[in-house]
C-alpha cells in the first residue's frame, strides 16, 4: 500500500503491524494442483466435499480444470444447493467451447476420472465422469 505524499501516520508500536489478504478466484484453491494436465492415457482425481462446502453458495465456482494439447479440455463446477453440495462438468465440444452437463449431487467425495488419447501434439481428452 502507498500512501499519498501528504498523508502523516502516527503509530506508536510499528513492530505490531500485520495484515492478510485473501482473494477467491474462479478455480477455488488456485495453487497448481488443481489446474492438472493431461499427460497420460488415464487419470483421476478426488474431490474434497467436505473441505469444499464451508467455501461455496449456491452460485457454482470451477474447483478443478483440465488441460491437454488443446486447452482447457474440462472444468468441474461445484455449488451447495437445497444444503447438498453438487458438481457439473464443462467439457470441451467439437467446437472447442466447454459446455456444462447436469449437477449432480454425490455421496463422500466424488472421484473424477478421466481418460485421453495421444495425438500429434500430445495427449488430448476423450471422456471424464464423476462417480
Amino acid at each position: 500500500i502507498v500512501l499519498p505524499a501528504d498523508t502523516t501516520i502516527e503509530d506508536p508500536v510499528s513492530g505490531n503491524n500485520s495484515a492478510s489478504d485473501t482473494d477467491l478466484r474462479d478455480g477455488l484453491f488456485q495453487n497448481g494442483f488443481e489446474d492438472a494436465n493431461i499427460n497420460a492415457p488415464a487419470g483421476s482425481f478426488r474431490l474434497p466435499s467436505t473441505a469444499l462446502r464451508g467455501a461455496l453458495d449456491e452460485v457454482a465456482i470451477a474447483v478443478y480444470r483440465l488441460t491437454d494439447a488443446h486447452g482447457e479440455a474440462l472444468r468441474v463446477y461445484a455449488r451447495v444447493w437445497d444444503g447438498q453440495v453438487q458438481y457439473a462438468l464443462a467439457t470441451r465440444d467439437a467446437s472447442g467451447a466447454l459446455r456444462l452437463g447436469v449437477w449432480q449431487i454425490l455421496e463422500s467425495d466424488p472421484q473424477l476420472s478421466w481418460t485421453a488419447i495421444s495425438d500429434s501434439r500430445g495427449w488430448v481428452l476423450s471422456s471424464a465422469g464423476l462417480r
